[in-house]
C-alpha cells in the first residue's frame, strides 16, 4: 500500500552511506531541517531521491540520539527535539544532514503548525524519524511529538533498560558529585560578584565551608593562591574590633591607624564679677591697760623711769565699737572639666565577624 507519509535516503545519502560501509566507517548524521513546502500555509511535498535540499527551510535543529531500532536490524532511530522557541510556521518537510552539509535523508510530513508563545501556546517538539538503511525504498515515517504511537514493547524494552542501567542519565552528575559540582559552579559565579579577598560580614564565630574568620592569622600562598594576590605577605588583617575605612591617598593600602580624636579645642566662660568694698559688723568694744614709771625733774615732769624715787602711774585706754571696711574688687576663676566617655570613639553598632573566602 502506498503510504502517505515517509522518508527515504536521497542518492547523496545511499553513496554515502554505501562508502561508510565499505570503509568500516561510521556515517555521522548531525543535524534535521524543517519545512514548509514554500509556502507560508504550509505546501505538501513530493520528496525523491535526487533531492539535495527541503524546498524552504524554516528551522534546523541538532540531532539528540542515533540507535538501531529494537524490531528491525536495518531500520535506524534519530531522535530530535523542536524547542518551544522555534516556531510559528507549518511544518510539511524534513531532512536530515550528515557533518558536511549533504541531505542523506528527506521525508513528507504530515501539515502541523508549530507554534510559539505569541500564538498564545508554546511547547517543544519531540521527533523520531525512522529510516531504513537496508536499501534506498520508501520507509514509513514514524513521528508523534506525543510518542503515543510507539509500541507497548519498544517503550516497555527501553524503560526496563532504562531502569537497570547503572548510569541512565549520563549528560547529569551522579547524586554523589551533584553537591560538589554546585558548589564549585556558586564559587565560579561568586567570583564574579565577590572577588577571593574582600572581607564578608558574617553573624557567627563559625565561619562557613572555604572561608576563615579575619584574625590576623597566618595562611599557605601556595594552597590559596587567589587569596594570596590580595594579602601576598600570607597573613590575613586582624578585623577584630575594627572597622573598615576607605583609603585616602596618603596611606597605604591594609595601614593600621591607631585610635584618634580629630584636633579641636573647648570653650567656656567665668562671668567677672565686682563685689566692690564690704563692711564688716560694727561691735568687739575693749580696752588696752597701760603702766609706766616716772621721775620728776627739772626735764620736765616726767623723767625716763628707772631712777631713784621713781612713781608708777596706770593709764586705761577704750576702743568701743567699732568696724573694717575690706576692698574685693572685680576677680575671676579658673575652672576644670572632669574627664568622661568609654575607652574608645564608637558609635552604636553590632558586633558581626569579618570572614574572607579561602581559594
Amino acid at each position: 500500500m502506498s503510504q502517505n507519509y515517509f522518508v527515504l535516503l536521497t542518492k547523496v545519502g545511499q553513496a554515502q552511506l554505501s562508502n561508510a560501509i565499505a570503509m568500516g566507517r561510521k556515517l555521522n548524521v548531525s543535524k534535521l531541517q524543517i519545512g514548509d513546502g514554500g509556502e507560508d500555509e504550509g505546501k505538501e511535498t513530493h520528496p525523491t531521491e535526487n533531492d539535495t535540499q527541503l524546498k524552504r527551510v524554516r528551522g534546523e535543529v541538532p540531532v539528540n540520539a542515533v540507535f538501531q531500532h529494537d524490531s528491525n536490524p536495518h531500520w535506524v532511530v534519530f531522535q530530535v527535539v523542536i524547542p518551544d522557541d522555534v516556531g510559528g510556521f507549518y511544518i510539511t518537510e524534513l531532512g536530515l544532514f550528515d557533518d558536511n552539509d549533504n541531505l542523506i535523508a528527506i521525508g513528507k510530513y504530515p501539515k502541523t503548525y508549530k507554534a510559539t508563545l505569541p500564538d498564545g501556546i508554546s511547547t517543544s517538539m519531540d521527533l523520531e524519524v525512522i529510516c531504513q538503511v537496508g536499501n534506498a525504498e520508501n520507509v514509513e515515517l514514524k513521528i508523534d511529538p506525543s510518542k503515543v504511537l510507539a509500541t507497548i514493547d519498544y517503550t516497555e524494552k527501553r524503560f526496563q533498560d532504562h531502569l537497570a542501567a547503572e548510569d541512565p542519565h549520563p549528560q547529569y552528575e551522579l547524586k554523589e558529585k551533584l553537591q560538589d559540582t554546585a558548589y564549585l559552579t556558586i564559587l565560579e559565579l561568586t567570583d564574579r560578584i565577590l572577588p577571593v579577598g574582600v572581607p564578608v560580614p558574617w553573624p557567627s564565630d563559625i565561619a562557613p565551608k572555604g572561608w576563615a574568620v579575619m584574625k590576623g592569622q597566618q595562611f599557605d600562598v601556595n594552597a590559596y593562591p587567589l587569596l594570596a594576590k590580595a594579602y601576598p605577605t600570607g597573613a590575613l588583617p586582624d578585623l577584630r574590633g575594627m572597622v573598615i575605612k576607605g583609603k585616602p591617598d596618603n596611606r597605604e593600602a591594609l595601614s593600621l591607624e591607631d585610635d584618634q580624636i580629630k584636633n579641636h579645642t573647648h570653650t567656656g566662660n567665668v562671668h567677672t564679677v565686682d563685689l566692690g568694698t564690704k563692711n564688716t559688723n560694727a561691735t568687739g568694744a575693749h580696752t588696752h591697760t597701760i603702766r609706766g614709771d616716772y621721775n620728776e625733774g627739772a626735764d620736765g615732769p616726767f623723767v625716763a623711769a628707772g631712777g631713784g624715787g621713781a612713781r608708777a602711774h596706770p593709764h586705761t585706754s577704750s576702743a568701743g565699737h567699732h568696724a573694717h571696711s575690706v576692698h574685693i574688687g572685680a576677680h575671676e576663676h579658673g575652672i576644670t572639666i572632669d574627664p568622661f566617655g568609654a575607652d574608645e570613639n564608637t558609635v552604636k553598632n553590632i558586633a558581626f565577624n569579618y570572614i574572607v573566602r579561602m581559594a
